[in-house]
């Protein structure tokens, strides 16, 4: 037996013995001092004051009493979260069976008739105490057991050992994927209030409660966990760029504002939220070791910041990427980025909805800046829609991609290639002379598996130079995708204007089917009439297994996101298509 178990199993059992009969009390203390640690009160209001101050271990309780009975007495003892886990005894003189009935449905452990025999009375109270001092042992081996194995006994999330662990994959992983990395440091706002207001049951619950909206907020292979108190952590995997959590934070800020029902009451409190991003590229001399009580402690020094600054909020570790966006780049600075080699695609694969076969990849571009780490074209080309940089750049892209595919196909990764054209470009009065060019410079790599993603264009003109490249897009064999279907008002004049063979749902679709089942019949019937009208149907942004298996039920052809697999580095492909042509299998 351990030092706990010895103290617990050996400590003196407290009674609190509530009879309005002094003989009795008398008595029962005459006989069971020796043994038990007796509080004695002469009424049920005094009995309810003793027993939420000295929490005894049991409550031997009278039925007969003037004023407030034994029967009401214990209703509220076990209406109150802090007593209720008491075991009450009745004692009483009425052998009636209805009397003994109700007693049991309020909750009482045992019935024990007057007049008293005092042997009688010592064994069941033994019994009673012995068991219940063993529950709670049990229950304290099987927390100190969840600690072991990594979890928080309260809210079953990963404590902060599973955390450390998680964090040291996730920073190795950022470096490998050159994909960001963030880090979320958590504590709720006005917690202590609700502790003082509601009793801890009540903390409890709403503790319980924000650990769920935590988990619903993040993807499958994202990590939340507690690490005790009102403190969370909660890191975010491989994001596009910087910017890529700042949807996903203000909605955990609406999230943990939200009230939770706990009884009667409704308990609120707000967050604070530090991030800290851990950036992709790993710095020169750098090892393989992460010292992950230095990323968490930077976003709790985060955190403060945003207490500081009037909580309910989110503050970063450093320069918040907000800095970044209210400053473009200017032309030279991109045109520069692009000279020096510092522009690379990443990859986001493309599933067959039904069979789960990865049928694409979409390029996508990202630049290694210097200072800024790992930014996206959001970011650096905001502003440059209609200027002659975002030509330039697209022909970089359409380069690098279509040079990448013809490398994979001579490895036998026969998978079709989709790359972002914007609407300038597409305008270009050399797009397809300069597309057929490079169809000729990868010879192995056939026309048709290469599909080009393009944004809607009001009214599009059959003389303009756009509608002349797209045919010419689709006389060259190439599929058009057209992207963000399902928000703009002219996508189906759109669709029968162009030679369209592909259609890929608008993100915020996608998304609020996640957040409300209930827009489910509406996409429903918008997939069925896209396919009658002979279309391929794409979903993006399919981050949980649930999404991904109600998407396919309703007949979408393909889908990409997290639950598909993560964006890639061309050299991580390869590895990627085994491991997933081996878990299918």
């Amino acid at each position: 037996m351990d030092d706990f178990e010895d103290v617990f199993l050996s400590g003196t059992p407290k009674i609190l013995i509530i009879d309005d009969v002094p003989a009795n009390l008398k008595v029962l203390l005459a006989a069971l001092s020796e043994e038990y640690d007796i509080i004695m009160a002469t009424s049920g209001q005094q009995g309810l004051k003793l027993a939420a101050s000295s929490k005894p271990d049991l409550i031997l309780l009278d039925i007969s009493m003037p004023g407030m009975d034994g029967h009401e007495v214990c209703r509220r003892l076990k209406s109150d979260p802090d007593l209720k886990e008491i075991p009450v005894v009745f004692s009483t003189a009425l052998s009636d069976p209805a009397n003994e009935a109700k007693g049991l449905m309020l909750g009482a452990v045992d019935f024990i008739n007057k007049p008293l025999r005092i042997e009688v009375v010592k064994l069941r109270l033994r019994n009673i105490i012995d068991g219940q001092r063993l529950r709670k042992l049990i229950e304290n081996k099987n927390q100190a057991l969840e600690r072991l194995t990594g979890l928080d006994p309260l809210t079953k999330l990963p404590n902060r050992t599973t955390l450390d662990e998680h964090l040291k994959v996730a920073v190795r992983q950022a470096r490998r994927t050159r994909l960001p990395l963030a880090v979320l440091f958590i504590d709720l706002d006005g917690f202590k209030q609700v502790n003082d207001e509601h009793g801890h049951a009540a903390g409890d619950q709403l503790l319980i409660n924000l650990s769920q909206r935590l988990q619903d907020c993040v993807r499958d292979g994202d990590t939340v966990a507690r690490l005790g108190g009102d403190e969370f952590v909660v890191l975010i995997n491989s994001l596009e760029n910087e910017t890529a959590c700042l949807p996903l934070l203000d909605r955990m800020l609406v999230l943990l504002g939200l009230p939770v029902k706990y009884g009667e009451s409704m308990l609120k409190v707000s967050a604070s939220i530090g991030v800290r991003l851990v950036l992709s590229l790993q710095r020169s001399g750098q090892g393989d070791d992460v010292d992950v009580n230095e990323i968490i402690g930077q976003a709790d020094e985060a955190m403060y910041s945003a207490k500081k600054a009037g909580k309910n909020q989110y503050a970063f570790f450093g320069q918040a990427p907000l800095e970044m966006i209210g400053n473009p780049m200017s032309s030279s600075e991109v045109s520069a980025g692009l000279r020096a080699n510092e522009f690379e695609l990443m990859y986001c694969p493309m599933a067959d909805a039904q069979s789960g076969e990865i049928v694409a990849l979409e390029a996508l571009l990202r630049w290694r800046h210097g200072e800024l780490g790992l930014v996206g074209p959001g970011v650096f080309l905001l502003g440059f829609d209609k200027h002659p940089l975002s030509v330039e750049v697209g022909r970089w892209v359409l380069q690098q991609a279509l040079r990448q595919c013809a490398v994979w196909r001579a490895h036998g990764l026969e998978l079709a290639c989709n790359v972002n054209i914007s609407a300038y470009h597409l305008a270009h009065p050399d797009f397809a002379s300069e597309l057929t060019t490079l169809l000729k410079d990868n010879p192995t790599l056939p026309s048709n598996s290469l599909m080009f993603d393009i944004s809607e264009v009001d009214n599009p003109d059959p003389q303009s130079a756009l509608f002349k490249n797209i045919e010419a897009c689709r006389d060259l064999g190439v599929s058009l995708v057209l992207d963000d279907f399902g928000t703009g008002p002219s996508s189906l004049t759109f669709l029968r204007t162009l030679p369209i063979s592909h259609v890929k749902l608008d993100v915020v679709l996608v998304k609020e089917l996640e957040r409300n089942p209930g827009v489910l019949p509406v996409i429903h019937k918008l997939v069925e009439l896209l396919q009658v009208m002979n279309f391929k149907v794409i979903a993006e942004a399919v981050e949980t297994g649930s999404l991904k298996a109600t998407l396919a039920k309703i007949g979408c052809d393909h889908l990409q996101g997290y639950a598909i697999g993560p964006v890639l580095a061309a050299d991580e492909v390869a590895a990627f298509l085994q491991r997933h042509t081996s878990a299918a299998h």
